[in-house]
C-alpha cells in the first residue's frame, strides 16, 4: 500500500459515470469537494500537505451543526496540527492508499498454496480505505507477535515489545522487511499524536455521543505535553521519549 500514492487525501471510489462498466478507480478529494482524482495519477496535480488536509478537515466539522466542534476547539485542533507540521513531522509525507483497520480479522490466509509457504489468499473489509499520510498506513502490527493485557495501553506493548523468543523473532523478521520508513513512523511515539490527530480529523461520526469529549480529552493532552516542554519537542521526537 505503500507504493499506491494519490496527490490528495480523500475517499476511493469508482467510477461513477453513466452506465460506465470501466475498472478506473478515483479519489475525491477532502480538501477541495470537486476534485476527483484517477489513481494511478500521472503528475499533473500537486501533492497536498498533511497540514492542508487537516487544516482543511477541522474547518469543515466546524461548519457542521451536529458535529459538535466549535470554533474554539476547530482553532485548538489546528494548533496542535501547525505544532507538528513546524516541528516536520509531515515534512516530504506522500498520500498512500490506507486500510483503516487492517487486522488479524481482516487478513485470510491460505496455508496450503505452496506447499510448506503459506500465503495471504485475501484483505477485506476496504470499505473504510482511504488516501491519507504515509503514516497512517505504518502502525505497528503488534497483533502479529503480542497482546495488551489488562490495563496495558498498546503503545506501551508496541515500546516493550514481546517478551517470548518466538515472539521476538517473528517481530524482527517483520522489521527487516519493513525497512527503515516503516519503522519510523510505526515506532516513533510522536506519529501516535499524528496518527491520532488524522483519526480525528478524518472521523465522519464527531455527531456521536461523547465524541467531543473524547476530542477534549486528546487537546488537554497534547496542550499539557507543549507547556511541559515549552513547545519544544524537537528532543522528543529525536530520542523517542514522549509516551
Amino acid at each position: 500500500m505503500l507504493n499506491v500514492r494519490s496527490p490528495i487525501a480523500g475517499d476511493v471510489a469508482p467510477c461513477s459515470g453513466s452506465g460506465c462498466s470501466c475498472t478506473r478507480t478515483f479519489v475525491h478529494s477532502i480538501v477541495f469537494p470537486n476534485l476527483h482524482v484517477e489513481v494511478p495519477h500521472d503528475g499533473s496535480v500537486t501533492t497536498e500537505s498533511t497540514f492542508q488536509v487537516l487544516k482543511a478537515c477541522f474547518h469543515h466539522w466546524s461548519s457542521c451543526p451536529l458535529s459538535g466542534v466549535n470554533a474554539g476547539i476547530r482553532d485548538r485542533l489546528i494548533q496542535m496540527a501547525s505544532d507538528m507540521n513546524d516541528l516536520g513531522l509531515f515534512d516530504n509525507m506522500p498520500i498512500c492508499l490506507t486500510h483503516m483497520q487492517l487486522d488479524y480479522d481482516n487478513i485470510f490466509v491460505d496455508r496450503h498454496a505452496h506447499g510448506d509457504s503459506p500465503i495471504i489468499s485475501a484483505i477485506t473489509d476496504w470499505d473504510t480505505a482511504t488516501f491519507a499520510p504515509m503514516f497512517m498506513v505504518c502502525v505497528p502490527p503488534s497483533w502479529l507477535w503480542m497482546r495488551a493485557e489488562n490495563n496495558e495501553t498498546f503503545s506501551r506493548a508496541v515500546i516493550d515489545g514481546p517478551t517470548s523468543p518466538e515472539a521476538r523473532e517473528l517481530k524482527q523478521l517483520f522489521e527487516d522487511a519493513a525497512g527503515p520508513d516503516y519503522m519510523r513512523f510505526a515506532y516513533e511515539p510522536m506519529y501516535d499524536w499524528a496518527r491520532l490527530l488524522v483519526e480525528l480529523a478524518m472521523d465522519y461520526h464527531f455527531h456521536k455521543v461523547g465524541r467531543v469529549n473524547v476530542v477534549e480529552t486528546i487537546l488537554r493532552n497534547w496542550e499539557s505535553h507543549c507547556r511541559q516542554w515549552n513547545l519544544d519537542l524537537t528532543c522528543y521526537i529525536r530520542e523517542g521519549t514522549l509516551n
